[in-house]
């Protein structure tokens, strides 16, 4: 005799649970379509009220080498394999475009700094800010950069350098590093010999 109220009791149950539940999903679906709605609103108004970014301020963001290095956790050659990556980009979209290669140093140092035994990276930003960028104070400086954190790179210390057309590098002027010193230089000497003959 018992059964009956309860079977009752228990039909009723889901039906109120099901229109709960309904209630529930359509002030979520309202609330999502609302803020939907603000979020376009925020991001057109603001697309049309800040400036937009100019040609010069592509790296404006692009961080200093100073504290990159332990902002890196122990990882800075990992981020300098991204920092070259994005030189060679810097370098390959203005020598395609406008021939302007304004931050090309600031992109060099960075690189440098996170990696100073990456001879590519001094060789090439050398060249490509005296011959590209037409800057050869910064060319110079790279080059002495990178002489400074390899002193014992005979490839450096006998690379052609684009500034020596202009200003004679200091290491133009003395006498060469031994063999006797770095075993590899007599191999870059005799290697480069044979390309300036």
């Amino acid at each position: 005799m018992n059964a009956g109220p309860v079977a009752t009791r228990g039909a009723g149950a889901p039906a109120g649970g099901a229109r709960a539940v309904h209630k529930r999903m359509m002030m979520a679906w309202m609330l999502a379509l609302f803020f939907g709605v603000a979020s376009y609103g925020m991001a057109r108004t603001a697309s049309q009220l800040v400036p937009h970014p100019h040609a010069l301020e592509e790296l404006s963001y692009y961080p200093s080498g100073a504290h990159l290095g332990v902002a890196t956790l122990g990882h800075s050659e990992s981020a300098a394999d991204i920092a070259w990556l994005r030189a060679v980009q810097y370098y390959g979209g203005h020598r395609f475009t406008d021939n302007r290669f304004v931050r090309m140093e600031h992109v060099f140092d960075i690189l440098t700094s996170l990696s100073p035994g990456f001879l590519p990276a001094y060789e090439f930003g050398s060249f490509a800010l005296a011959q590209e960028g037409g800057d050869f104070p910064a060319a110079e400086r790279l080059m002495l950069k990178g002489l400074e954190a390899n002193p014992r790179s005979g490839r450096l210390a006998i690379s052609p350098s684009p500034p020596a057309s202009r200003t004679p590098l200091p290491w133009r002027a003395a006498s060469p590093p031994s063999p006797s010193s770095n075993p590899g230089i007599s191999r870059w000497r005799m290697s480069f010999g044979a390309r300036s003959r």
